[in-house]
């Protein structure tokens, strides 16, 4: 039985991510600073920009009550897609790939996990993390290039579990955000 026990421990348990925002911390983006639309996008008040609620492959759902966010909901499992084929999404719509400080804008510093407000932006901590180059994390292209290395091109990145941003080959497959 302790063989058992022992050889169980050292599964690898599954990731679950619970969002944390510490006590103590003022919101950097409350859901006071959105005005909510019923067509599943968000105007963010400081800067004007209208933002898909729920990242490409998911389906934003409103639980049949237009006029409460809170029990809002993105349904499915968001797509993951390279550079090319993120900015390629918003071809022959009015929305497109945003910049890396438009990404940075909305980012909810007081809390990890996703490090967004989940009233605003209803990040699932369910969704598969995105694994590449051995890092973990929910990782969101932006349009902005970063630089080439011997002809490899890097893209600037936001990772939605901390907040901060990189810099990701564009070969990688990441989630994507889209804003007009």
């Amino acid at each position: 039985m302790r063989t058992l026990l022992a050889a169980l421990a050292l599964l690898p348990l599954p990731v679950v991510a619970q969002q944390e925002c510490p006590a103590g911390l003022d919101p950097t983006t409350p859901a006071e600073h959105f005005r909510f639309h019923p067509d599943g996008t968000v105007t963010h008040l400081a800067t004007g920009l209208v933002w898909q609620r729920c990242p490409l492959g998911t389906t934003w759902n409103d639980q049949g009550t237009p006029d409460d966010y809170l029990d809002d909901t993105c349904d499915g499992t968001p797509t993951t897609h390279t550079w090319q084929a993120a900015l390629n999404s918003a071809v022959g719509s009015d929305l497109r790939l945003p910049n890396i400080k438009e990404l940075g804008s909305i980012v909810e510093l007081a809390c990890v996990t996703p490090a967004l407000n989940t009233r605003v932006f209803p990040w699932n901590p369910d969704w598969p993390w995105n694994r590449e180059n051995g890092r973990r994390g929910w990782r969101v292209w932006s349009a902005t290039p970063s630089h080439a290395v011997n002809g490899v091109v890097y893209i600037r990145t936001m990772d939605v579990d901390g907040g901060a941003s990189g810099a990701d080959t564009s070969d990688q497959a990441f989630y994507v955000l889209l804003v007009r």
